[in-house]
């Protein structure tokens, strides 16, 4: 296989195949997302969703070295306990969400009622998408790292814009293809 001297690494002793196939790709996409396009600072708020993937556990762990205040959603209950009693996350920070199937009709209470985020680590689409917009505070940043609206070309209400707010969505392959400098900065291993 060829590929950029940019995209390889030496593989550690302590590492496994496995870890070193997935983590680079977890914790670029958590950086860039993060750092680069969010701008994340010390006690801003930030909703990472679907917080115990990959992802979002490299997330939690980038968020945390900011000094951001990290609120989360999993979609089970076991998946909270890791989360409260793993990796010492308050409860009162951590909910769960409802499966992607779940319509708005189900019951199901927004998560952390009253709190507006600085920014949202989103996974979501359609009206889970649209919640987390509504969610930011003014200047407000949400990052979109799902892509399934953008890629299914959907449309997004401007009313969460009037706050100043931000959107971004962005594609971890095409940003490595057309600006390999951008990831250089987030090697790691």
């Amino acid at each position: 296989m060829r590929l950029p001297a940019t995209f390889a690494q030496r593989m550690q002793p302590t590492h496994t195949f496995d870890q070193v196939a997935t983590l680079p790709i977890a914790f670029t996409t958590a950086l860039h997302g993060l750092r680069h396009v969010a701008r994340l600072q010390r006690n801003e708020k930030v909703l990472i969703q679907s917080a115990t993937g990959g992802l979002g556990l490299a997330a939690i762990q980038i968020a945390r070295d900011v000094g951001a205040e990290i609120f989360a959603t999993v979609g089970t209950e076991e998946k909270l306990r890791f989360l409260v009693e793993g990796l010492i996350l308050p409860a009162s920070h951590v909910a769960i969400s409802p499966p992607r199937t779940t319509p708005p009709t189900s019951g199901f209470t927004k998560p952390f009622p009253g709190i507006d985020f600085d920014v949202v680590l989103s996974t979501g689409s359609g009206e889970a998408l649209e919640e987390a917009l509504h969610r930011l505070a003014p200047q407000g940043r949400l990052v979109d790292i799902g892509r399934v609206d953008v890629q299914n070309l959907g449309s997004l209400h401007m009313e969460a814009f009037q706050k100043n707010a931000t959107f971004t969505s962005f594609d971890l392959n095409l940003l490595m293809e057309h600006s390999p400098e951008i990831c250089e900065q987030w090697v790691f291993l």
